[in-house]
């Protein structure tokens, strides 16, 4: 599919992941940032299941409450707590004040985390389900297009030039700021998709089958595969153990990206009858580089183990979040991504404490743990394909 063929709504969308994606170098700055300035792994991990607990409560009323709002309110929502007020208090995170600032800044992030179901919910209904796994190609390469160009650069200057916590303190409040036109883009280009489209409907709970439950298994089995692996895993083994920086870092992301840019290339020439084996193959790509990883490589060998990760992921998510969409009603979309997301929010408050324990032990475990958790979903998935919808449309 050509760009120009998309329609206009869901390529504003795209472009609005593209002109946040650069933004996203906070993930791995504030750690560095936290470990330069003398914290432990294990008490980033500490701090961040902390920050988890404190913001717990707000997680499962958001499908509720978001089912009569316009989703794109949410959407501002996030660059605005995650985008811009985090990041400022990233900025004030100096002195004695310097943990409550972080765990503020952290604070709303997660408030930021609980209106992520309104990502599917939105695509679910921009991206016409006809075209949505070719869409999707398009969803994945450019933001990772934005980040191969401007990850290496930030991480030039923030590594190499301005490297000091001073510089990445201002670097903050800067990234802070450029959230700021994102969130102008999001009010002025992308449509208001509200109560009428998604509400009227004469849905039934009981049209909920048993396929639907392996997607809510398969969906948090993902996500604590990933999630006991977080950017602080990365940033500790590239600092503590290899010695590298913030530029290191960032070319490991370029690599990342490079792998995700491959994969949506090759991921919209395969037809959807293939979908569920792209899923396994992709998930199977995934073990490697936990396997890889936990062998604790030398520095070119994690770029190349980050980029099989990331080709693997790219080129099963089209396929993969299609099949949850096919059995997700429309009209209950964002209230059933909302309850996902509040137990992967029960999962996630204890994930960074146990990464952290994890890596203070031995800084390539998480990896470990992982490719155990990645093991059972590849025979989750073949499993599963033996009896779903999807592997036979």
């Amino acid at each position: 599919m050509k760009w120009k063929e998309i329609p206009k709504d869901a390529r504003s969308y795209i472009l609005y992941h593209s002109m946040t994606s650069p933004t996203l170098i906070t993930i791995y700055l504030l750690p560095l940032y936290m470990l330069t300035t003398g914290y432990s792994i294990l008490s980033i991990g500490i701090l961040y299941t902390g920050v988890s607990l404190a913001s717990a409560v707000l997680t499962y009323l958001i499908g509720k409450i978001f089912n009569r709002f316009p989703l794109k309110n949410g959407l501002m929502a996030i660059e605005g707590l995650e985008g811009v007020l985090s990041r400022i208090f990233y900025f004030l995170s100096v002195g004695p004040i310097a943990p409550i600032m972080i765990f503020a800044g952290k604070l709303s992030e997660k408030g930021a985390s609980t209106f992520y179901p309104l990502f599917q919910a939105y695509e679910k209904a921009v991206y016409p389900e006809d075209k949505r796994e070719e869409i999707y190609a398009w969803h994945m390469r450019l933001p990772e297009i934005s980040q191969l160009i401007f990850f290496p650069l930030l991480g030039y200057v923030l590594g190499r030039i301005f490297n000091t916590p001073v510089d990445w303190r201002m670097a903050f409040l800067i990234l802070g700021l450029a959230s700021l036109p994102i969130i102008l883009w999001i009010w002025k280009t992308l449509p208001r998709i509200g109560e009428k489209e998604r509400l009227e409907s004469d849905f039934e709970p009981t049209s909920l089958g048993r396929e639907f439950a392996w997607v809510v298994g398969i969906e948090l089995l993902s996500y604590l595969a990933t999630a006991l692996v977080p950017a602080i895993v990365l940033v500790n083994y590239v600092f503590r153990t290899m010695g590298g920086g913030i530029f290191e870092i960032m070319v490991v992301e370029a690599g990342i990206s490079v792998g995700s840019i491959a994969a949506s290339y090759i991921s919209e020439r395969i037809e959807k009858k293939h979908g569920f084996k792209v899923m396994s193959f992709g998930t199977v790509l995934t073990l490697i580089w936990a396997g890889i990883m936990y062998m604790g490589p030398n520095f070119p060998i994690v770029v190349g183990a980050y980029i099989v990760q990331e080709f693997g992921h790219t080129l099963k998510f089209p396929f993969y979040r299609s099949w949850i969409f096919k059995n997700v009603p429309s009209e209950r979309s964002s209230e059933i991504f909302g309850g996902i997301s509040s137990v992967k929010k029960i999962l996630g408050i204890f994930t960074p404490l146990i990464a952290g324990f994890l890596a203070s032990r031995n800084s390539v475990l998480p990896y470990g743990v992982s490719f155990v958790l990645l093991g059972f979903l590849c025979i989750s998935y073949f499993y599963v394909e033996r009896f779903s919808k999807y592997s036979r449309s």
